[in-house]
C-alpha cells in the first residue's frame, strides 16, 4: 500500500505560465512529493502545460468553479479546499502558497528533514518576504524566473499596519480550515499543549492571529524557513500574468501594478541570495520534467504563446501601455472605467443631480420641451435603488453562480442566511437592535466579516425590527431547521450577540446542545413577571413574553460553555446577570463599558482575538483579563474612570488617571516604533 506523501504542497493558478514548470522543479527539489493545484473550472478543462504535468503524474488538479464577482477572493476559496486536503490524512505537512511564492530553508535541504528536527511541532508560520532583482528589467523572457532574483526589500515595520504576511506548514489532519497565511479553527483531535512556532524555531505570539503577530517583531523571524515572493521578474512577466486573469474585468488596474513597479525599483533592497541554495537541484528538477516529452511540448507551447501574446498586447493593451510608459517615466494614467460598469451618479439619490450647462443652440432651433420622467407603478424608488447597487459580499456566496452552499430565507420580520464554509465549525450570529433599521442592499449580518475570514460556516438571523426574537414564525423556523439537523451535523457551534442579539445567543441555545455561547451585554428576559426592575426596551417589553425561549437563564442549561462580558458597574444589565447559574457559565467584566461592551472591546482592537479564543476554546478568565489589559490606551476608559474617582470624591486619584494614561500611551507608542 502507498504510503502518505510526506510533503503536500497545493496552490491557486489563474492559469499556469512557462515560469511554472521552474516553480514545480523549486519545491520538488526540496522535498515536496505531491503538488495539488487548484485551477478554473472551465469547459475547455486545464490549460496545456497544466494537463500535460497532471498526466505525467507531476501535479493532481482540482478545477473550482470561478466567481467572477469574487475574483479577489479565490486564493482564499483554495486556501479553504487546500485545508480539507491536509485534514484527510494524519501523515505529513502541509503548506498552501501562491503562484509567485517560493518556500526558501536556509539550513535545510528539504521541508520534511526541517520538520523533524522540531520535534513535536503542530504549526510553522514562516515570513513572506519579498525578492527582485538587482535592477528592474523591461522584456519578457519565457522560462525560469530566479536566476537574477537576488535581492530582498525591506521587512514591512511591526506597528500594526497589516503589511506583512506569513504562509504556515501545518501539520496533516489537525486542522478542516485555513486562510492562505495560517489555519483558523479547532484542531481535531485533543492536544495536550498546541506548538505553533515562528520561522526561528520560537513559540509564536499568542493569541494566535493576524492583529498579534503585525505588532510583534519576533513573528517574522526566519532563521529557519522563509517565503519568497517575486511578483515582479520582469515588468512584462509581471503585465503577461495580469493578463491570464479571467474574465477581462477581473485584471488588474494600473493602480494596482504601479505600486509593484515601485517597490520593485527602489534603492533599498538587500542582497539576499537565498534562492541561490537550492539552483542545482531546482536544474536538475527542471531538466527531469522537459524530459518527459508531453511536458517538454507543452513548455514550448507555453513559450511560444508568451511572445506572441506580448507582441499584441504591447501594441493594444491598455494596461500594458500605461504600465510600460509609467517605467519609462510617464505620468500613470487614470484606471479605464471597468466595461460594462453601470454610472453611477454623483448627486446624492435622494436629491436630483444639477443639471448641465445648456450649450448654445442655433436661434432659430427652439429647445425641445422635457419629456416628464413616467414612474413604473409597480417599481417603487426604493427597489429600483436596490436593484442598481453592487450585491453584499454574502449573496456573491452563494447565489447561483457562487463558491458556497448555503440558502436564504425571507420571513416576515426577520431573515434567515445560512452560508456552508468549514464542514466542523458553525457560528450562530444574532442582530442587535442598532441595526434592525438598515434596509440597505449591502447589509451584512453581525460578525459577518470576521466569521468569513476565519473560513467558519455561517447561520445569521437577521432582524428588521426590535422585537428580541419574540416572533412565532421565526421560532418556528428555527425549531423546523432543527429537527432537520442543520445544525447537529456541525462539530462545534457557538452562539453569539450583543444586547438584543445576546438574549438570543442565550435563548436559543438549547436548541443546540453542546454548543458555545458569547454573549455582550445580554438581557435573560423582558418578562416583566420574571424582571418587574426592568424598564428599559419598552418595545420589546410589549412583545409577546410567552413564547417559547423567553428566559435564557433557563435556556443556556444544556450549552457547553457560556461567556458572558458584561460591566460590573452597570446596574440594569447587572441585575441580569445575577439571574444566571451554573458551571458552565463564565461571566467576564468588562469595568466602564456601560451597556456597549462589545463597542468598549471593539475600540480596545480585541473584539477579533477574544471572538477566535471562544471558537478554539482557548478562552479563560486569565486570558481574557490580559487581553483587557489593551484597554489601558483608549480614551473612553480614562475619561470613565476620571468621572467615577470625582463621583466618589476622589479628585486627587482623578487628577492622576490623565497624566498614568499618557504614560501608558507612550510606551505603546515606543514598543510599536
Amino acid at each position: 500500500m502507498a504510503q502518505p506523501a510526506q510533503a503536500l504542497l497545493t496552490t491557486w493558478l489563474d492559469h499556469p505560465t512557462s515560469a511554472f514548470v521552474e516553480w514545480v522543479a523549486h519545491h520538488r527539489a526540496l522535498g515536496i512529493d505531491r503538488i495539488h493545484v487548484f485551477l478554473r473550472d472551465t469547459q475547455e478543462g486545464p490549460p496545456p502545460l497544466a494537463a500535460a504535468l497532471e498526466r505525467a503524474g507531476v501535479i493532481e488538479i482540482t478545477p473550482i468553479p470561478f466567481d467572477a464577482a469574487e475574483a479577489a477572493e479565490q486564493i482564499r476559496n483554495a486556501a479553504i479546499r487546500a485545508a480539507q486536503l491536509e485534514a484527510a490524512e494524519d501523515n505529513g505537512w502541509g503548506l498552501f502558497l501562491a503562484q509567485d511564492e517560493y518556500l526558501l530553508l536556509p539550513r535545510h535541504d528539504s521541508l520534511a528533514g526541517l520538520m523533524r528536527t522540531l520535534k513535536g511541532v503542530h504549526a510553522l508560520s514562516a515570513p513572506v518576504r519579498l525578492f527582485f532583482a538587482d535592477g528592474l528589467e523591461r522584456p519578457h523572457q519565457p522560462g525560469a524566473v530566479l536566476a537574477d532574483i537576488d535581492h530582498r526589500a525591506p521587512d514591512a515595520p511591526a506597528d500594526g499596519s497589516g503589511g506583512r504576511e506569513w504562509r504556515t506548514v501545518v501539520k496533516r489532519g489537525l486542522w478542516t480550515a485555513r486562510l492562505p497565511g495560517y489555519p483558523v479553527g479547532p484542531v481535531k483531535r485533543d492536544l495536550s499543549r498546541l506548538r505553533w512556532l515562528n520561522g526561528a524555531g520560537a513559540p509564536m505570539p499568542t493569541p494566535r492571529g493576524n492583529r498579534t503577530w503585525q505588532r510583534d517583531a519576533a513573528a517574522f523571524e526566519d532563521a529557519l524557513i522563509c517565503i519568497a515572493r517575486v511578483p515582479v521578474p520582469r515588468v512584462e512577466t509581471l503585465l503577461l500574468r495580469a493578463a491570464y486573469v479571467q474574465p477581462g474585468k477581473a485584471q488588474a488596474m494600473p493602480s494596482d501594478l504601479a505600486p509593484l513597479i515601485d517597490a520593485a525599483r527602489a534603492n533599498d533592497h538587500l542582497p539576499d541570495n537565498g534562492l541561490e541554495r537550492a539552483a542545482q537541484l531546482r536544474a536538475e528538477q527542471i531538466a527531469h520534467l522537459l524530459a518527459l516529452p508531453e511536458v517538454a511540448q507543452a513548455y514550448r507551447d507555453q513559450c511560444e504563446e508568451e511572445e506572441a501574446r506580448i507582441t499584441v498586447q504591447t501594441k493594444r493593451h491598455p494596461l500594458w501601455k500605461a504600465i510600460l510608459g509609467y517605467v519609462d517615466g510617464a505620468p500613470l494614467p487614470p484606471d479605464p472605467p471597468v466595461r460594462g460598469a453601470a454610472t453611477v451618479p454623483t448627486a446624492p439619490l435622494d436629491k436630483p443631480a444639477a443639471k448641465p450647462a445648456p450649450t448654445a443652440a442655433p436661434q432659430a432651433a427652439a429647445p425641445a420641451p422635457a419629456k416628464p420622467v413616467k414612474e413604473h407603478p409597480h417599481v417603487p424608488d426604493a427597489f429600483a435603488r436596490i436593484a442598481t447597487a453592487p450585491p453584499p459580499a454574502w449573496f456573491a456566496e452563494i447565489y447561483p453562480g457562487g463558491d458556497r452552499q448555503g440558502s436564504f430565507v425571507k420571513l416576515e420580520n426577520h431573515a434567515l442566511l445560512h452560508i456552508e464554509r468549514s464542514p466542523d465549525t458553525l457560528i450562530v450570529t444574532f442582530d442587535n437592535i442598532s441595526n434592525v433599521h438598515d434596509i440597505s442592499f449591502g447589509r451584512e449580518p453581525w460578525a459577518y466579516r470576521f466569521v468569513r475570514g476565519g473560513g467558519y460556516s455561517h447561520f445569521a438571523i437577521i432582524a428588521r425590527r426590535k422585537d428580541w426574537y419574540r416572533d412565532t414564525q421565526l421560532i418556528d423556523e428555527l425549531h423546523r431547521l432543527t429537527e432537520r439537523g442543520v445544525f447537529a451535523r456541525y462539530k462545534k457551534v457557538v452562539l453569539a450577540g450583543t444586547s438584543m442579539g445576546g438574549f438570543a445567543a442565550m435563548a436559543f441555545a438549547s436548541l443546540v446542545p453542546g454548543c458555545i455561547v458569547l454573549a455582550y451585554s445580554p438581557q435573560t428576559t423582558l418578562d416583566q413577571d420574571l424582571v418587574p426592575w426592568e424598564d428599559r426596551f419598552g418595545m420589546g417589553r410589549e412583545r409577546n413574553w410567552a413564547l417559547p425561549h423567553s428566559d435564557a437563564a433557563f435556556e443556556i442549561q444544556g450549552a457547553k460553555r457560556v461567556f458572558v462580558i458584561y460591566d460590573p458597574f452597570f446596574e440594569p444589565d447587572t441585575r441580569h446577570i445575577q439571574r444566571l447559574e451554573g458551571d458552565n457559565i463564565t461571566l467576564l467584566k468588562c469595568w466602564f463599558a456601560g451597556h456597549f461592551s462589545a463597542v468598549f472591546i471593539r475600540r480596545a482592537n480585541i473584539i477579533k482575538p477574544l471572538f477566535q479564543m471562544v471558537i478554539d476554546e482557548t478562552l479563560t478568565e486569565q486570558s481574557y483579563y490580559r487581553l483587557l489589559r489593551d484597554r489601558r490606551a483608549l480614551a473612553w476608559y480614562r475619561k470613565a474612570m476620571e468621572e467615577r474617582a470625582i463621583a466618589r470624591g476622589h479628585d486627587r486619584l482623578a487628577a492622576r488617571i490623565g497624566p498614568a494614561f499618557q504614560r501608558v500611551r507612550q510606551q505603546r507608542t515606543r514598543e510599536e516604533a
